[in-house]
C-alpha cells in the first residue's frame, strides 16, 4: 500500500511541475508527438523542427523498466530511419498530424506505433545532470491523459539503471525545444 501511495504522490507532483514548465518551454517551431508502442508497455515521444528529429522510447513504470532508447536524425520528405547506439531502429513518417512507424528491438521483434500531436502538458522531457563526473540522462514521455513512462541511464553504461524519474526523486526535465540539440 505505501509504495503505491508514494508512487501516486510523486506522479501527481511530477505532473504539476511539468504543467507549470510546459507552457514557457515549448516553442512554435518544434512539434511533439506522443503515443504507445504496440506489443509493449512502452510509450514513444518524437520531437521535430521539420528537418531534424529526436525520439525517445521507454517503458519505465514504478515496478519495471526494460526499454529506454534515445534516437536522433533527419527527416527526408517527412520520413525517418533512425538507429541508436544500441542498434535499435526506429522508422516512420509524419503525416496529417500523426507520426507512425515501427520500432525494431534488439531481439529482432518489430512493434508498430502511432503517435499524435502532443498538446498541453503532454510531450517529451529530458534532463541531463553531471554527478561525480558521470552524466545521468533522464527522460519522460507524458501522454495527453497524463500517463507517463520514464527512466534514466548513466553515461558510459549501456545498462538501464533506474525506474521512472518521479519515483527516484528526479526533478522535472525541460520540455524539448530543439530536436537537434540532443545527443
Amino acid at each position: 500500500m505505501y509504495p503505491k501511495l508514494l508512487s501516486r504522490f510523486f506522479g501527481i507532483v511530477l505532473m504539476l511541475l511539468i504543467a507549470a514548465c510546459s507552457s514557457s518551454n515549448q516553442t512554435q517551431d518544434v512539434q511533439h508527438y506522443v503515443g504507445q508502442v504496440e506489443g509493449t508497455d512502452a510509450f514513444i515521444g518524437l520531437v521535430t523542427d521539420g528537418s531534424q528529429i529526436t525520439a525517445y522510447v521507454c517503458d519505465g513504470t514504478d515496478t519495471t523498466i526494460s526499454i529506454l532508447a534515445w534516437f536522433k536524425g533527419s527527416l527526408s520528405e517527412n520520413a525517418f530511419t533512425l538507429v541508436n547506439d544500441n542498434n535499435l531502429t526506429l522508422t516512420g513518417k509524419i503525416d496529417s498530424g500523426k507520426a507512425s512507424g515501427s520500432l525494431s528491438l534488439a531481439d529482432g521483434s518489430q512493434h508498430a506505433f502511432v503517435s499524435e500531436i502532443a498538446e498541453g502538458s503532454a510531450g517529451v522531457f529530458r534532463e541531463e545532470k553531471a554527478v561525480n563526473g558521470d552524466v545521468t540522462v533522464t527522460g519522460w514521455i507524458v501522454l495527453p491523459n497524463q500517463e507517463y513512462r520514464g527512466g534514466f541511464i548513466i553515461s558510459g553504461s549501456s545498462a538501464i539503471v533506474g525506474g521512472p524519474p518521479a519515483i527516484v526523486g528526479g526533478p522535472p526535465a525541460i520540455k524539448l525545444r530543439l530536436a537537434f540539440a540532443l545527443p
